[in-house]
């Protein structure tokens, strides 16, 4: 039998506000919740506290759906989540759905907290009443500190996880790393930023990501992929393709080949009137 893991991420919900209890949280560790319905299981922040301010939705998959989420690493809910059947929970903290409200087999819970956190775990239905894996709230903040051209992004390590910079409008706009700290072209965030982090243990796979937060304003060039400002470094190297595109205004690009070195990546010198360089992640050394 396929086993789904929990999916923690945490995001900005657009959708119209679910049903969600607003009144104080508590202070002490959250108890196990009792036993009811078809699926039953609490929400937590990371200090082991009850979170029952957090909204608490089904989801109820097929086969398609399942595989177009984990295509787009969890991230375009938009286009590929069905739509979440959402419940109260209760003052400590817990939940349950009952069992009318179950039918598929390949299933999801959604917690959404006030203010962006969002946890969701998969996994298949197999018994009644079935425990559903915690929903732990992974709740930092992202720093993002300008430096030039560039904005170095850093977040807090979690242990096991491989992370990955995104911005609200523009998707990934960094590579997979193990470390905890990036440095993306500014123009490439344009809109808020989160890192997501992805794990594994055993047959459980997690995603995080982390709230939002706004990203530093800056102009882009008017072209797409990824392009960079030319300053004092002029040798631009292009790890993937064999051509980039290079500008002296920032609206007229012109297409040049980069000869494929006997050894290394392409790389070539731009001239000195080249002030925007674009290519498939490329970089200026």
């Amino acid at each position: 039998m396929r086993k789904w893991g929990i999916v923690l991420v945490l995001l900005l919900t657009a959708c119209s506000e679910p049903p969600r209890y607003d009144g104080p949280e508590p202070t002490t560790p959250a108890p196990e919740p009792p036993a009811q319905g078809a699926l039953y299981g609490r929400v937590i922040h990371e200090s082991g506290t009850g979170a029952p301010r957090a909204a608490v939705g089904l989801r109820q998959w097929t086969d398609g759906e399942v595989f177009a989420l984990l295509f787009t690493s969890g991230l375009s809910c938009v286009i590929t989540c069905p739509q979440a059947d959402y419940v109260k929970q209760t003052p400590e903290g817990a939940y349950s759905f009952p069992t009318e409200k179950v039918q598929g087999k390949e299933l999801s819970i959604v917690a959404q907290y006030p203010g962006g956190a969002e946890a969701e775990v998969f996994f298949e239905k197999s018994a009644s009443p079935q425990r559903v894996p915690d929903l732990v709230l992974w709740e930092p903040r992202p720093q993002v500190k300008k430096i030039g051209n560039y904005a170095l992004v850093s977040w807090p390590n979690r242990k096991g996880s491989t992370f990955t910079v995104y911005a609200d409008k523009n998707g990934q706009v960094s590579r997979p790393t193990r470390g905890t700290a990036r440095l993306v072209p500014d123009w490439r965030l344009g809109s808020d930023v989160y890192v997501r982090a992805a794990s594994k243990d055993g047959d459980v796979k997690y995603l995080h990501r982390t709230i939002a937060v706004p990203a530093p304003v800056t102009r882009r060039p008017q072209t797409g992929g990824d392009c960079l400002e030319v300053t004092n470094r002029r040798r631009a190297v292009l790890p993937y393709g064999d051509s980039i595109q290079i500008s002296r205004d920032g609206k007229t690009f012109t297409t040049t080949k980069v000869p494929d070195p006997e050894w290394g990546v392409r790389n070539t010198v731009l001239s000195e009137d080249v002030r925007y360089v674009c290519g498939r992640e490329v970089a200026l050394w």
